[in-house]
């Protein structure tokens, strides 16, 4: 379920299966067009990433280049983010060239599917956010959706509203922007260094010297109170608490 932090931001730690999800609205700074989320539609898209990740971290060539970046993240998280980013390009090699064909295509429409938005090639930054979320979510990774804003040239007059990912590792803060890829061919993560303002947060890139601005909320509000524990450990916790209430009556 999403979460409103005003401004006409956003952010989700868990997109439910149907939900009614928010895209955006008709003027910046409102929240009126909505997408409804059908989840079973994408099954097939995870498993191909998840055989993609699984051939990625086995490659010895690429998991010395990665090594030599020192980027300070995880190899196996990375592999699963790279696997991501493969597998939508595959799909939608230059996504700037989607948005003038999903102009209207929410508008006055009533909520309409996910997965009819991807087959026609409706898919901005919100759907591709959001097919990374999931996907995240289908391999027990805690990850955030945000809808937010972002300023990528320094200039905070031109503010844009955009969707992206953020994430927790290895006691650091980071942002996929899975729309936005990087000439190299490699996913645009950065890492949160600092801020402009109450309201945007500066970010580097860690495979360029990209300096970008991200806000959802105010005062850094979508980077706190992450889930500290992925939705499995959850899970098996509340199992195991049930299994020792259990034992606790028998006994």
């Amino acid at each position: 379920m999403y979460r409103e932090l005003g401004y006409g931001h956003w952010l989700s730690d868990k997109i439910e299966d149907n939900e009614a999800f928010p895209v955006g609205g008709y003027m910046p700074g409102c929240i009126s067009d909505y997408m409804r989320v059908d989840v079973d539609a994408f099954q097939s898209f995870f498993q191909k990433v998840a055989q993609n990740k699984k051939v990625i971290e086995e490659n010895k060539a690429f998991h010395g280049w990665f090594e030599k970046r020192k980027t300070g993240l995880d190899y196996d998280l990375f592999c699963h983010i790279y696997a991501f980013d493969v597998v939508i390009r595959n799909v939608f090699p230059d996504a700037t060239k989607n948005a003038s064909k999903r102009a209207g295509f929410y508008e006055g429409k009533g909520k309409r599917n996910l997965s009819e938005g991807v087959a026609n090639g409706y898919c901005a930054c919100s759907e591709f956010s959001v097919l990374a979320q999931l996907y995240f979510q289908s391999q027990n990774i805690p990850t955030r959706y945000v809808g937010g804003e972002l300023v990528h040239n320094g200039d905070f007059d031109a503010a844009e509203p955009h969707s992206f990912i953020v994430f927790q590792n290895n006691g650091k803060d980071y942002v996929y922007d899975s729309v936005n890829q990087l000439p190299i061919k490699v996913p645009r993560i950065s890492e949160f260094i600092g801020k402009k303002d109450n309201e945007y947060l500066e970010t580097r890139c860690l495979f360029n010297s990209d300096k970008w601005y991200y806000a959802g909320g105010r005062k850094g509000e979508f980077l706190k109170y992450y889930p500290q524990k992925s939705l499995k450990e959850i899970l098996d916790a509340v199992a195991k608490q049930s299994v020792i209430r259990k034992d606790k009556q028998n006994a």
